[in-house]
């Protein structure tokens, strides 16, 4: 589920390998097929070799195939049966790089089985039509007219008798030509770093982690950044103490742990949050990122979590209930919550003052916090239970919790600070 970012060098290129041989358009040479099975010639003979002349005036359908390629042995008894409907105007013609030994006992199984009559010609071991039509993936169908000329390139979609019957009279118009991309790879280096693959966009589910990351500063970002939403498609933490991904995971969405709701009870806290270590910080932060499909977004947080304690086994970390010195919400005795007004949900705050409309109280508390207390040593909680939306204008300084407080009263709520048991993130080495 995670790796280690590493720097890659490798800039990966798509390239339509079909593009590297014959095109639409173009005459095929007179190439001799060598190592043909169920093959006559013109006069009846039973012959093992023949020139791609031989088959002029025929609509010809090289059909490129191997043994383990499911569709294609699956497409045996149709392409019989379309040869056997338009004996004399068609010829397909199976090819295949493969040896007889491992071809042989295949095509005698099959018919065996019944599956097959193993009535059309098959060039095995072929190289010089592999050469001319170059391709990487199978079935690869490639239609040459009654003059040697290359009509089209496809997969095995139009082998039909409605589009062969169209190219019986020059009509290869609904042939849409294939195109067999092959990139850049290579297997002992990262998928998709640095291009290794492709561009990712075929990427489904990852987790990375990563050492500090020149140049991309610090922060966090979920993506879709919708409010209540315990899931997300993706998660991006940048540079950031391990203390943080954990507090991350641990709050889910609903909860907000900032370092004031942290205990320490490990040999090396500096290195869980370097933010306290001074000038070696980047020593200690981490690139997390967790990217997932719509079926895993609710579970998102469960497999961060999972993530880091196999990412860093070194420690147990826990949330517990502990009697802490904190700034609480409450209610002032006697007094009830005036609910919104309603309208659309907004908070708009600075340093000097906080406007917010059809909010709840954990969402204004969760924003002191973390622009206002995230760095105080004492945590600021809400201890209000009621759900009820408000509307809340403080004109005081956010960071002064004296001066919250004589505007929380004009709403029937007061900022207390004293011990109250609250949840903490407790960090202790791992036993061994």
């Amino acid at each position: 589920m995670a790796m280690l970012c590493l720097n890659f060098c490798a800039k990966a290129q798509a390239v339509d390998v079909t593009t590297k041989g014959l095109q639409i358009g173009q005459e095929v040479p007179n190439v001799t097929l060598t190592n043909l099975h169920n093959y006559k010639d013109a006069s009846g003979k039973v012959a093992t070799t023949a020139k791609l002349s031989d088959f002029k005036g025929k609509l010809i359908i090289l059909d490129f195939w191997a043994t383990w390629c499911a569709p294609c042995v699956a497409s045996i008894p149709k392409l019989e049966r379309l040869q056997k409907q338009f004996e004399g105007k068609l010829q397909i013609l199976p090819v295949t790089y493969q040896q007889d030994n491992e071809l042989i006992p295949v095509l005698t199984y099959l018919k065996q089985q019944n599956r097959i009559l193993n009535s059309l010609p098959n060039v095995f071991a072929e190289k010089e039509l592999h050469k001319l039509f170059p391709h990487v993936y199978l079935p690869h169908y490639v239609w040459i007219d009654q003059k040697g000329v290359v009509k089209a390139i496809t997969d095995g979609k139009p082998i039909n008798e409605l589009e062969i019957n169209n190219a019986l009279k020059e009509n290869y118009q609904d042939l849409v030509k294939k195109t067999d991309f092959k990139l850049a790879f290579d297997k002992n280096a990262p998928i998709f770093i640095n291009g290794n693959g492709g561009d990712g966009s075929t990427m489904i589910y990852h987790s990375i982690l990563s050492s500090y990351i020149i140049g991309i500063g610090l922060g966090f970002s979920i993506n879709p950044p919708i409010r209540g939403n315990l899931g997300f498609s993706k998660m991006l933490a940048r540079n950031v103490g391990l203390v943080r991904l954990f507090n991350l995971a641990f709050g889910a969405g609903k909860k907000q742990y900032t370092t004031s709701k942290v205990i320490y009870e490990t040999k090396d806290s500096l290195v869980i949050d370097p933010l306290r270590m001074g000038k070696n910080w980047r020593d200690y932060s981490w690139t997390y990122e967790l990217s997932l499909p719509p079926t895993l977004q609710s579970n998102a947080y469960q497999l961060m979590h999972s993530d880091l304690f196999k990412l860093f086994p070194q420690y147990s970390v826990k949330v517990e209930r502990r009697k802490t010195l904190c700034y609480a919400l409450r209610q002032l005795p006697g007094k009830n919550i005036i609910p919104s007004v309603g309208g659309e949900e907004i908070i708009d705050q600075n340093p000097t003052g906080l406007m917010m409309r059809n909010g709840s109280l954990n969402l204004f508390i969760n924003t002191l916090d973390a622009h206002y207390f995230s760095f105080s040593k004492i945590p600021i909680v809400n201890l209000i239970n009621d759900k009820t939306l408000t509307d809340l204008i403080i004109n005081a300084p956010l960071s002064n919790p004296d001066a919250i407080n004589l505007e929380l009263t004009k709403y029937g709520l007061e900022l207390v600070k004293g011990e109250f048991e609250i949840d903490m993130v407790v960090y202790r080495d791992a036993v061994k």
